[in-house]
């Protein structure tokens, strides 16, 4: 870099060393796509009623987290993050050869 190029950066970028104008656009490109009725991000892995089967499966007890994922053929990191997460950890344990109460 020339230090004759130095001082024509200097000049192109406001203080927060950002273009001017520059952070705006994407802002409104967002409430372009929400006015048209659409969100960002991801779409979620499982559908309402598949993460509905997987809470009811997971509170009867009788199938665990790993099981579950393999059901829907995601990881198990998935069924957790669509669980309610106010149940996880507060189910009755499964006994070998005992009914779950």
């Amino acid at each position: 870099m020339s230090p004759d190029s130095v001082p024509d950066q200097a000049l192109t970028r406001d203080g927060d060393g950002r273009r001017d104008g520059s952070g705006d656009r994407p802002r409104g490109g967002r409430a372009a796509v929400r006015a048209r009725g659409r969100a960002g991000g991801r779409r979620p892995r499982l559908t309402i009623d598949q993460a509905a089967l997987a809470q009811q499966l997971y509170d009867g007890g009788k199938h665990t987290v790993a099981q579950i994922a393999a059901m829907f053929g995601v990881p198990r990191s998935t069924v957790y993050g669509h669980l309610d997460k106010t149940t996880i950890g507060n189910r009755p344990t499964i006994r070998h050869g005992e009914p779950v109460a």
